[in-house]
């Protein structure tokens, strides 16, 4: 059994504030685009993939905030108030991932419900996905 040991760090030290935004670099698809959804792949390290509904194995883990030149590497935001604008997104809602992998104000009927965020102000979303997820029934 892996044991997980907190790292702990002085909190009077300015580098203990948590982070306001986290955005990691991956490998990814060629065809992905700024504001798709991705999750990580079950095969390959590093790299993500659009999540094109709430049946994938893997739980959506951030938005695609950039795609670099060469279309394969992306800048995935994971956490914290994102840049892009959510348009029709109101002030103080849950935001979910859909059945069609897109987001949602309303969490779906079938497959899987996984809390993504929460907007923050109009058309701004505040990325925080939730890694567990809850099985419809039925799983259609």
């Amino acid at each position: 059994m892996l044991k997980l040991i907190p790292l702990i760090v002085a909190p009077e030290a300015p580098e203990a504030l948590p982070p306001t935004k986290i955005v990691d670099t991956y490998n990814c698809e060629i065809g992905t685009a700024v504001g798709d959804i991705v999750h990580l792949s079950a095969t390959e390290g590093n790299k993500v993939l659009v999540s094109v509904s709430n049946i994938e194995f893997q739980p959506s883990i951030g938005v695609v905030i950039d795609v670099h030149v060469s279309g394969t590497i992306c800048s995935v935001q994971t956490y914290g108030k994102c840049d892009l604008i959510f348009v029709g997104l109101p002030t103080g809602i849950r935001v979910y991932l859909s059945d069609v992998g897109f987001l949602t104000t309303t969490p779906t009927p079938k497959g899987y419900v996984q809390l993504f965020g929460m907007s923050y102000d109009v058309e701004r979303l505040f990325i925080h996905p939730m890694h567990w997820r809850v099985k419809r029934t039925p799983f259609l």
